[in-house]
This record gives structure tokens, sequence and C-alpha cells, in this order.
């Protein structure tokens, strides 16, 4: 069964909140589409981290300092 849902604005207003989101869900359940189509449609700057990738993940192990460094780049 597929719901119809509008998520975008829902996920719009929480990024207006909080500048960090998780999205997380069921595998298979469209979570990569959504936010990369989100991203290319508001345009905006953003990171998209996978945390079944190793790599991403080790980029967590001190979220301080990798979003630090992060705000830091951007900034540039």
């Amino acid at each position: 069964m597929v719901t119809n849902r509008n998520i975008g604005q829902e996920f719009s207003a929480i990024l207006k909140d909080y500048q960090v989101v998780s999205l997380i869900g069921p595998r298979q359940a469209g979570k990569t589409f959504f936010i990369k189509t989100f991203c290319e449609k508001i345009k905006s700057q953003s990171l998209y981290l996978d945390l079944e990738l190793p790599n991403d993940l080790a980029k967590l192990s001190d979220p301080q300092f990798f979003l630090t460094n992060i705000q830091k780049s951007n900034n540039h």
C-alpha cells in the first residue's frame, strides 16, 4: 500500500528550527530519494551522510569536532 504524504512541507518546517536533522526509516522506503530530491528543490547548502557507510559513520565519532569544521569550511 502506498501512502501519499507531503513530508516536504513538514521537513521544511523542521529545518527552520534545527540545523541538523536525521531522517530514519525502514530500508527501501525512499529516504535517500526524498532527501536528495528535497535538497535539489530548495537549492540549499546541505550535507548528506549515510551512516551505513563506515567512512560517514566515522565522521561522527566526534560530532562536535566534525560539525565545527564543516561550519568553518562553509564560512570561507
